[in-house]
């Protein structure tokens, strides 16, 4: 198995940032879920994103990611009350295919997903949700 190419996210330099609070890069982190969705890549049935100091460990990894059907709209990560890159989290490809479609435009990082998760109904209490 050889590895990824790497890929810098697109300049949003140009994109019209006004939040009080937070920080610009933000952005950049917010479109890494579309941009990585549009690359086109069909054999790609998660999406897992964490912080730079996250380590993820691939068998513990796909052990947890196997229970769940792929096919579905999951959010699988600790609920802190947010969608947290801190302690890592996946999204399912059609979960990641709908919140690209709806979130076109991504205004902020944590806080957008958050809100793109956000689910009335209880989860099965394990942090997943289905959200579609």
């Amino acid at each position: 198995m050889g590895l990824s190419a790497i890929r810098i996210s697109s300049d949003t330099s140009a994109f019209p940032y006004t939040h009080r609070r937070g920080h610009r890069f933000a952005i950049r982190i917010s479109c890494i879920i579309s941009e990585t969705f549009r690359l086109g890549l069909p054999s790609v049935r998660w999406f897992v994103m964490g912080d730079d100091d996250t380590v993820f460990f691939p068998d513990n990894l796909l052990t947890v990611l196997n229970k769940f059907d792929n096919r579905q709209p999951y959010y699988i990560g600790f609920s802190y009350g947010m969608a947290y890159g801190g302690g890592g989290f996946a999204i399912s490809r059609p979960l990641a295919e709908h919140l690209t479609l709806k979130y076109a435009l991504w205004l902020s990082s944590n806080i957008v997903l958050q809100s793109a998760f956000k689910d009335p109904r209880p989860h099965n209490g394990h942090g997943c949700y289905s959200t579609i």
